[in-house]
């Protein structure tokens, strides 16, 4: 058990760190694009990144997860052939696939412009995105090589560095020459091909010789696909709940609207970088246990994993909640606090969605992705449905962002709680225990201190950025600090909870004997 928990302990504080700093520079993009585009701009940046996503889906396949799948399995049985060859018939796939799609995009722009958004100027846009869409899906294929070899740490250097470096430093140029909206999509498209053509010489250098000709090429296309077909059917619905709030808003309401919706909904995700950093090693762990059929450790790995991913979450709740207005007042501006109720609803659904566990990797690794393909086929549609329906009733009293909010979170809930049904029924397990009280308990004492000095101090938000912005960031450390202090205290800490600790021991080569003392004292 502890050698699985050590492999995903070392590799998740890596993937945190590297996971976070990414939500950083994104949020330090939208700021940027928020700020100088205003509402309205960044609202029409939003739809087409909508439509890419979308078409994104059908040019990939659905095999990223098979390729995942196979490489890792491939790999673990010392099969070479079979990792080159499956590897090769992807990318080569996509590749055919993704200049298909990206042609039918160039060709429909001009149609999805005028005739379905009237707005003229995503034309050029979407025409930038079509020509670059190759770009984005083989290096996603080439990252997942990484995950799938245990190599995570390349994957953080290209998504979180290089990829996003690159982006904000082309934007900042374009936008200071001028360039506005054009701009933007131009540094998009231009950080792509770079982040490809340094992600596919990582990978032939550090994690598979792809083009080594001493390793013959075997696949096996039947299997590839029967695993990757349910999750295209998976990848399409999922980008149907992520992209539909945006789309449906951009039909029925504003464009103004959507850039208020736009920036609301990228804060709330910040909550899934705990689950994200925990359940990229998930998933490749728990399939090797669960093939060993040693059920014992199959379960505690899945609560300790779930666990974990609380004890970050739960506190970040619900400081999001008590300062959203703020949060966003201050990281945007004023005009975008009307997202506030957005950014709330969200924070929740996203919340429930980490609190039922991983629930999607354990599917996967008892190969139930069918029941993957069912609830995200039925949220998918329900979300459909939602949206038309409460953008619409919302839309007649001004609040058309509440009802795409309500109607995305509603639909994470619901396929977390299919999922986690599903699960128990096959596995007879669940993640929960009473080690969730303390961390709770230590949380809502924490935020009530902090609600007592919200309504007492004065409002910080009157001040101008960064000042507002620096005390919000200590407002936040002081919650957190709070929080763990309290945490440890009331002797929340478990056993498994050490290995942690050996991993960031082992990294930096000495023994943190103090902290190691003071750990086990309050277990």
């Amino acid at each position: 058990m502890g050698k699985e928990l050590s492999v995903i302990a070392k590799g998740a504080g890596f993937i945190f760190a590297g996971f976070a700093l990414s939500k950083v520079f994104a949020l330090i993009y939208r700021m940027l694009l928020a700020r100088w585009l205003g509402p309205a701009e960044f609202g029409l940046f939003s739809i087409c990144l909508g439509i890419l996503g979308i078409v994104s889906v059908f040019a990939a396949l659905g095999l990223y997860q098979g390729i995942l799948h196979y490489v890792a399995v491939y790999d673990s049985t010392g099969q070479k052939e079979m990792v080159r060859g499956t590897i090769l018939f992807g990318l080569k796939a996509q590749f055919v696939s993704s200049v298909f799609f990206a042609i039918v995009l160039f060709i429909l722009s001009d149609w999805l412009a005028v005739s379905f958004f009237h707005e003229p100027e995503l034309s050029i846009v979407l025409k930038i995105f079509a020509i670059s869409l190759p770009f984005f899906i083989l290096t996603s294929s080439l990252m997942i090589l990484t995950q799938a070899f245990k190599k995570i740490k390349y994957k953080v250097y290209l998504r979180s560095l290089i990829e996003n470096i690159s982006k904000i430093v082309l934007t900042v140029i374009f936008l200071f020459f001028g360039f506005q909206l054009f701009g933007v999509v131009l540094a998009l498209a231009i950080s792509a091909v770079f982040t490809f053509i340094i992600s596919l010489y990582i990978v032939q250098k550090k994690v598979f010789p792809l083009f080594d000709s001493k390793i013959k090429s075997k696949f096996n296309p039947k299997e590839l696909f029967a695993y990757s077909w349910p999750l295209f059917a998976v990848g399409f619905f999922s980008v149907i709940m992520s992209s539909t709030d945006t789309l449906m808003l951009g039909y029925f309401s504003f464009v103004y609207d959507v850039g208020i919706y736009n920036v609301a909904h990228p804060v709330a995700n910040f909550l899934t970088v705990a689950g994200t950093a925990f359940g990229t090693l998930f998933l490749p762990i728990i399939t090797g246990i669960y093939a060993q059929k040693k059920m014992d450790k199959f379960e505690k790995t899945f609560k300790t994993i779930t666990r974990w991913v609380f004890l970050v979450t739960f506190p970040c709740l619900l400081f999001t909640i008590l300062f959203s207005s703020d949060i966003l007042t201050v990281l945007f501006g004023d005009v975008y606090a009307a997202g506030a109720g957005v950014l709330i609803i969200l924070s929740l659904g996203v919340f429930v969605s980490s609190f039922t566990g991983n629930v999607k990797s354990i599917l996967e690794s008892i190969k139930k992705t069918k029941l993957i393909f069912v609830n995200t086929v039925i949220c998918g549609v329900l979300n459909i449905f939602l949206n038309f329906w409460l953008i619409k009733l919302f839309e007649t009293s001004g609040n058309a962002i509440l009802g795409a909010a309500l109607a995305t979170a509603f639909s994470y809930f619901l396929w977390s709680f299919l999922a986690f049904i599903e699960v128990y029924v096959l596995t007879r397990i669940h993640p929960y225990s009473k080690a969730y009280f303390v961390p709770t308990i230590s949380a809502c004492i924490a935020i009530l201190l902090f609600f007592v000095l919200k309504n007492t101090l004065p409002p910080f938000i009157l001040l101008n950025f960064p000042v507002d912005f620096i005390i919000l960031c200590l407002f936040g450390i002081g919650f957190l600090v709070f929080y763990g202090v309290l945490f440890i205290v009331f002797k929340g800490l478990q056993p498994d909870d050490l290995e942690i600790l050996k991993q960031v021991e082992a990294k930096f080569g000495f023994k943190f004997n103090f902290i190691r003392n003071f750990v086990k004292k309050f277990i």
